[in-house]
């Protein structure tokens, strides 16, 4: 697809890309396997400038997923699938945990403050 894109990811998930039963892929139609060198691990309060001067601030938010992680880019907060607002969090995967999801789901609203959300299905919050 996009050989040459850096992907930028938590270090669970590094290891989820190259299986296709840590990545829920096996579950569909095309499996995916990827193995590329291209891969950054991030952390938390890791920044990585996207745009001169424009950084995206990383959170760890596992619950949903170990490999979750929630960034914010100025006054916007995308959490994917650690928050979504009206929506029971799913965290009955072999890789969730149930209490991590409730914690984080307190702090990813604390981070929303003032902020625009963007979740992982849904629509836009503000």
């Amino acid at each position: 697809m996009y050989p040459d894109c850096t992907v930028y990811t938590s270090s669970f998930d590094k290891e989820a890309l190259g299986s296709d039963k840590l990545n829920f892929s096996r579950y569909h139609n095309d499996p995916v396997i990827w193995m590329g060198d291209n891969v950054t691990v991030l952390h938390e309060n890791d920044k990585v400038e996207i745009f001169p001067g424009i950084f995206v601030e990383v959170f760890e938010t596992p619950g949903h997923d170990k490999s979750c992680l929630t960034y914010k880019v100025e006054n916007n907060v995308f959490s994917g699938d650690s928050y979504i607002p009206g929506v029971k969090l799913i965290a009955s995967f072999p890789n969730s945990d149930r209490e991590d999801a409730r914690i984080l789901k307190e702090r990813i609203m604390e981070l929303t403050k003032d902020c625009s959300l963007y979740s992982g299905h849904g629509n836009i919050y503000e």
